[in-house]
């Protein structure tokens, strides 16, 4: 079937569609309400980590880096990641040395 260019498209064919959209919408919702009330958590657990990353297995190697003063950009150049990737692992892995 060939499709009208959306310049010829009825508002009525227009209004339909959106009517069709929000009805597909009330199952869903529905759905996750029943499963919260039921006492499921929805979505992904608070403060995990994923068990694998980019990084994993190179917290000695990143912690060396750190203790000879190598900037985070450059470790992530080294290590062929993105700088803020090296900056969020060692924040949430708590790697940085306390400055004192």
């Amino acid at each position: 079937m060939v499709r009208a260019p959306a310049q010829l498209e009825s508002p009525l064919s227009v209004y339909l569609a959106k009517i069709w959209g929000f009805a597909r919408l009330g199952p869903t919702k529905e759905a996750l309400a029943r499963k919260k009330s039921e006492g499921k958590r929805l979505g992904r657990p608070k403060g995990k980590f994923s068990s694998v990353t980019k990084l994993t297995g190179k917290d000695d190697l990143i912690r060396e880096y750190l203790a000879k003063k190598i900037p985070q950009s450059v470790i992530a150049r080294l290590l062929n990641v993105h700088r803020l990737t090296v900056r969020n692992y060692i924040q949430t892995r708590k790697l940085q040395q306390s400055s004192s």
